[in-house]
């Protein structure tokens, strides 16, 4: 979440291949510069025929929908323009007025007919989507969530940490660390301890809202605390009970499982206090920063 106390943007873009049966193929390449108040997560296009949640075979030229959606993690007070480019030419532009569809908090969707602003059917080639939200910002630091969301319950928050990376798939995912099992872990996933995962509006993830990455279990006397995200998009956290840091996937997958401070590499044999972590860099050059 960044502030910004003025109009501002936030731009998402994605690249589109048209072959001879219109393959429509769509790889996730966001815009570098996506920081404001409002922006669009949770980008997916999807055919008129069977595909991926990226990806779908579109048929020129009697079969050709191809439906947009994104999601916002507030309304876009100054509207959304949503643009199909080809190079750097704008073949096509939906504007969505605030307080519309398409500028609501949440998800949203519009279909394109794969045909330019004149209404011819677009040439075969590379296109860019690219959405645009603007929001005329807060004048104070402002609470956008709503607290009665599903989402949003966590009953001992210990951590949160949101992914920043722009041209991740996952960019503007929310992960929470809950420390202590609580009234319900049956039926409320705030209630279980391990890592919440959530969008960018605090609707729970396609992968699923909740996962103990095969660790945080409440038997194993496991306490997941701060979390950090890294560039290349690995989730650290926090084991503040055991003094451990482990290292996941953006799903929390316990396959990805990896104990990245541990007692074999404890500082001063094991005679400190750790807090943390903070990371720098990313790949070979990952640093992991902890304070004593």
């Amino acid at each position: 979440m960044f502030y910004l106390p003025n109009l501002s943007f936030a731009r998402r873009a994605g690249s589109i291949r048209l072959t001879w049966f219109a393959l429509f193929a769509f790889a996730l390449c966001p815009a570098h510069r996506a920081c404001a108040n409002v922006y669009a997560t949770d980008i997916r296009i999807l055919g008129s025929t069977s595909g991926t949640a990226t990806g779908a075979t579109v048929f020129l030229p009697c079969d050709s929908a191809v439906l947009i959606s994104y999601r916002l993690n507030e309304p876009a007070d100054a509207g959304v323009i949503v643009e199909i480019h080809s190079e750097a030419t704008v073949v096509r532009a939906f504007t969505n007025a605030p307080g519309s569809p398409g500028a609501l908090r949440g998800a949203n969707s519009l279909i394109w007919d794969v045909r330019n602003e004149q209404g011819e059917f677009v040439p075969f080639g590379f296109y860019t989507v690219q959405i645009t939200a603007a929001g005329n910002g807060h004048g104070d630091w402002t609470q956008i969530s709503d607290d009665f969301n599903a989402g949003n319950y966590v009953f001992q928050p210990r951590g949160i940490a949101v992914n920043r990376n722009a041209n991740s798939p996952y960019y503007g995912r929310v992960f929470v660390a809950n420390g202590q099992v609580g009234l319900n872990p049956q039926s409320e996933p705030g209630d279980r301890v391990g890592i919440q995962m959530l969008n960018a509006d605090s609707s729970r993830s396609a992968d699923g809202d909740f996962s103990t990455g095969g660790w945080f279990l409440s038997e194993t006397s496991s306490c997941p605390s701060k979390i950090e995200i890294s560039d290349d998009d690995y989730v650290y956290v926090h084991d503040r009970a055991r003094g451990l840091v482990l290292r996941f996937d953006q799903t929390i997958s316990s396959l990805s499982q990896t104990f990245f401070l541990r007692s074999d590499n404890w500082p001063n044999s094991g005679t400190t206090n750790l807090g943390g972590p903070f990371i720098t860099g990313a790949g070979t050059n990952t640093q992991v920063w902890m304070a004593d």
